[in-house]
């Protein structure tokens, strides 16, 4: 028995190390001669490498059509954050700048709601005493200028059911609702009596009635007790934990709130809750529960909070049968502790069919909780806004900059489940119900002179539809599937594009879907293809000369002309990988060979048909050369344009090839 159990763990440590050695040398495996290993391996590596759906014209057009409302985490102001708002030449408290880059995506949408996670009880009752983690304990209030600045950004709408409600007493809470209505900023969750309690809070939006119901797992400094006894649980709604005493009859209670609501001839319920365990990126037992219950009852949206930390957008059916999206919770939106991850947060966009208000798609922005050095201003600053605006972008460091790739990640990687590296950065990222993450497109190269004389330009816009034709620079397989002609195609929003391209395929590969590429039926096909078959030198998949090369480029040509043959084409030279280029099989000197004579026949042929050719490569080694730093800002590895500068290089560089 001892023998066989040692032959077993042999075994296996021997196939681990066996994986774990091909894992690391596969390259070198294929160099002397393990190509079918290497190949194999490559080709799992590709599949592993997320390729995103494009945002198409009709859900553009469900988007543009929908009732869009926003959520954001918390509003709370700690010790540092008060004290540095103050400006002493207006003897005033500040707070305009903590929002002015959110500030354009709220003016665009129907409904903006926030987590205002504090009380207003007046500069007499002392402003919020500590930075929490400092060992002092925290009592929360704003002065009431904060409200003011929230109001003034676009919120118009507030849930006040918090853990931080009565950190200053009763008439803390009270002073709050009466500072609020004397601005008109619409809030819930805490009343001044009982009629106040029960009335339900219905707002109607572009015709759509809208009911919301908020809660708060408990309040500091309260007792449990005071939520249920009679002459007190109308100053707010609680929903404990299952291991209260209270916990069944907080069920009936809630139970009953969504019974009320019903009874309203509403068309949506929004639930705001507010729970989970602090500094967690998954929802808790509790959340989970009454999420539950929540959806059970006929909740269309559920937007939570507390935790501050970055949790999961969540997809369900409700008890009608319909979509109901639910927000676990967006982060911490301006806070100054930003430990564990205090510094990542999001505006959640929730988009409704404006005919039955029904959920069918959420956006996510990624927000950096930024400090400004110059004064110690904390702000929540979008990736996308100081990534894409160059004065915003100046004033990053370093550190900085890596670290809001971090925050970028984790927001997209939790929220929706697609880890999208920074590079791939847009205004949102859109999940819909029926299909998940889908990208959107990318923005237009900005026009220039120069461009005008560009023959891939006259080409391009005399065509009603062009085909990209290529591998995995095409293809979009390393940067989520963006292809280097995308910021190209934007200045034509009116061609019709389509591609065919395989990450890691050759002219071979091409050839041998010869007919797939002509039923494309495009009058423009743009044929970038060759740099595999020169780097695998592997001859089951590649052309291993230029005269092989150039026939699988005349076959797929000849095809086309059978099924379409007033078709035009440009051909580009085999894009050129960089050093150290893990995936090419054969010496440096031999590959730059190899790309001169592939590139050159594929000229003679062009001139031959009478075909554009074009060499992007040129362009692309100037570049390098003139600014040896931007390699980082262009490529994602060797040869792979990243989604934003280098697929505008990428494509600047066919434009203005030398033909």
């Amino acid at each position: 028995m001892f023998g066989l159990i040692l032959l077993i763990l042999l075994v296996v440590g021997s196939a681990s190390l066996c994986a774990l050695y091909i894992g690391v040398r596969y390259h070198e495996l294929a160099k002397k001669g393990c190509r079918k290993i290497a190949r194999m391996l490559h080709i799992y590596k590709k599949e592993k490498d997320p390729i995103w759906s494009i945002l198409s014209d009709e859900d553009k057009q469900r988007l543009d059509n929908a009732i869009k409302i926003t959520f954001t985490g918390d509003l709370i102001l700690l010790r540092d954050m008060v004290e540095r708002a103050y400006n002493s030449a207006t003897k005033e408290y500040e707070f305009d700048d903590m929002f002015k880059y959110i500030k354009p995506y709220l003016l665009h949408s129907d409904l903006n709601i926030g987590v205002f996670e504090g009380p207003l009880a007046g500069e007499e009752k002392g402003y919020s005493s500590s930075n929490y983690g400092d060992g002092i304990r925290l009592f929360i209030n704003f002065p009431d200028n904060f409200a003011k600045a929230v109001k003034k950004a676009g919120y118009n709408f507030v849930t006040l059911a918090n853990n931080h409600l009565f950190d200053k007493g009763i008439e803390g809470q009270k002073r709050t609702i009466d500072v609020l209505d004397s601005i008109g900023l619409n809030h819930i969750g805490s009343y001044r009596n009982q009629d106040e309690h029960d009335a339900v809070m219905i707002m109607e939006i572009r015709g759509m009635r809208i009911a919301f119901l908020a809660y708060t797992y408990g309040c500091e400094y309260t007792d449990e007790d005071f939520f249920f006894a009679e002459d007190t649980a109308y100053r707010t709604d609680v929903i404990v934990g299952r291991r209260s005493k209270y916990y069944w009859q907080n069920r009936k209670n809630v139970i009953a709130d969504f019974q009320k609501v019903r009874n309203q001839n509403v068309d949506l319920i929004i639930v705001l809750p507010h729970i989970g365990k602090q500094f967690r990126h998954t929802p808790d037992r509790d959340q989970r529960a009454w999420y539950d219950l929540f959806i059970e009852q006929g909740a269309d949206i559920i937007l939570s909070c507390h935790p501050h930390a970055v949790q999961p957008i969540q997809w369900r059916k409700n008890s009608k049968g319909k979509n109901s999206l639910i927000v676990c919770c967006p982060g911490n939106f301006i806070n100054s502790y930003i430990e564990y991850d205090g510094d990542a947060s999001m505006m959640v966009e929730a988009y409704l069919d404006a005919s039955t208000g029904e959920p069918i798609a959420v956006g996510c922005v990624p927000i950096y909780c930024y400090c400004n050095q110059a004064d110690g201003k904390y702000v929540a600053l979008p990736i996308h806004v100081a990534l894409s605006d160059k004065e915003v972008y100046k004033q990053l460091s370093v550190a900085d900059y890596k670290r809001m790739g971090e925050v970028h990640r984790l927001v997209t990687k939790v929220a929706i489940g697609a880890d999208v590296p920074m590079h791939n950065h847009q205004t949102r990222y859109i999940s819909f119900a029926d299909k998940g993450y889908v990208r959107q497109h990318v923005d237009a190269l900005p026009w220039k002179k120069e461009y005008e004389k560009s023959r891939l330009i006259q080409i391009i816009k005399d065509a009603k539809s062009v085909c990209f034709v290529g591998d995995s620079i095409t293809d979009g397989m390393k940067n989520g599937g963006y292809g280097w002609y995308e910021p190209m195609m934007q200045l034509f929003p009116d061609v019709i594009v389509s591609a065919f391209a395989l990450g890691g395929q050759t002219s071979t590969y091409l050839r041998n879907n010869k007919e797939t590429i002509a039923n494309k039926k495009a009058e423009v096909y743009v044929i970038a293809i060759g740099c595999n078959d020169i780097r695998y030198r592997n001859p089951e998949i590649c052309a291993m000369d230029e005269e092989t090369y150039i026939a699988n480029i005349d076959a797929i040509r000849q095809q086309v002309l059978l099924v379409r043959p007033d078709a035009k084409f440009v051909f580009v030279s085999p894009w050129r990988s960089l050093e150290p280029d893990p995936y090419c099989y054969t010496s440096e000197e031999n590959k730059i060979a190899l790309y001169n004579r592939y590139a050159k026949a594929l000229k003679q042929y062009a001139d031959k048909v009478g075909t554009l050719y074009l060499d992007p490569n040129p362009y692309i080694a100037q570049l390098l050369c003139n600014e040896p730093k931007i390699r980082e800002d262009i490529f994602i590895d060797h040869i792979h344009p990243n989604a934003d500068m280098g697929i505008r290089v990428f494509s600047e560089a066919c434009i203005l090839a030398k033909e």
